[in-house]
């Protein structure tokens, strides 16, 4: 086999490797060498580089986005019908953008002590009149 570069080939064997197995064809990487006449190392050397993985990935995203309506009827199917919930969770994700809220208190200051943030978020509370009568708490506890 000649050095020469087999552009052609190349991209093949990156869509070959990035479609799921069951439905490669030819089935297998011999029957590939065999088909497109390049050697085991050929193949070996692609695998090795740098950039084939990447370009398998951005294949598979190509080969994947061509099938999404497929896995979104797929996922309709559960929620509605089997009131899947995990289903009716990656529907909502996809189709409406839907996030979990989560809350959170950030520490803003290395240091920051328990007490000070709680002080400090009930300073913020009594600020916004979510609490409605401010001497129910005492925020100096200790005075300080």
């Amino acid at each position: 086999m000649t050095k020469a570069l087999k552009i052609n080939e190349y991209y093949l064997f990156v869509r070959w490797i990035a479609t799921p197995e069951p439905l490669r064809e030819p089935a297998t990487q011999g029957e590939f060498q065999q088909l497109h006449k390049v050697s085991h190392q050929t193949l070996a050397n692609w695998k090795n580089d740098f950039n084939f993985w990447e370009d398998v990935e951005r294949e598979l995203v190509n080969w994947g986005r061509e099938r999404t309506p497929n896995v979104i009827l797929g996922l309709y199917a559960r929620a509605s019908r089997k009131g899947d919930p995990l289903a009716a969770k990656l529907w909502l994700q996809y189709i409406h953008k839907w996030v979990e809220k989560t809350e959170e208190t950030q520490i803003k200051e290395v240091g920051q002590t328990l007490a000070e943030i709680i002080k400090k978020d009930l300073e913020n509370a009594k600020n916004r009149g979510v609490i409605q009568h401010p001497n129910h708490f005492e925020l100096n506890p200790n005075g300080s």
